[in-house]
């Protein structure tokens, strides 16, 4: 299997049976290997349940999605007392024209 931080290492298992002369002598010995490989890549959603990568990397990958987050909130911030400003402004705009019309109809009577 092949990790995001590399491959994996294929371990040695030692399958012994106990004799009666000898109860640690390995009867027969087999070797793993890894049938396929897989590449995980880690998104935003899978790093809190990703457990094939190392936790220091998994720490720099949490940290990076907080501060994409971080960003996002600041410029909808941003977004928003822009609006707030723009509808301050309509609302100065209004109160203008109608002391205007109110001026108007005054010079007419």
């Amino acid at each position: 299997m092949k990790t995001a931080d590399g491959p994996a290492t294929a371990s040695m298992l030692l399958l012994t049976t106990p004799s009666p002369t000898s109860p640690t002598t390995p009867a027969s010995t087999a070797t793993v290997t890894p049938a396929s490989t897989a590449t995980v890549t880690p998104s935003a959603a899978s790093v809190a349940t990703a457990t094939l990568i190392r936790p220091s990397r998994a720490a720099c990958l949490l940290r990076y999605h907080q501060q994409q987050q971080q960003k996002q909130q600041q410029q909808l911030q941003l977004q928003q007392q822009k609006q707030k400003q723009q509808q301050l402004q309509q609302q100065q705009l209004q109160k203008q024209q109608q002391q205007q019309q109110q001026q108007q109809q005054q010079q007419q009577q």
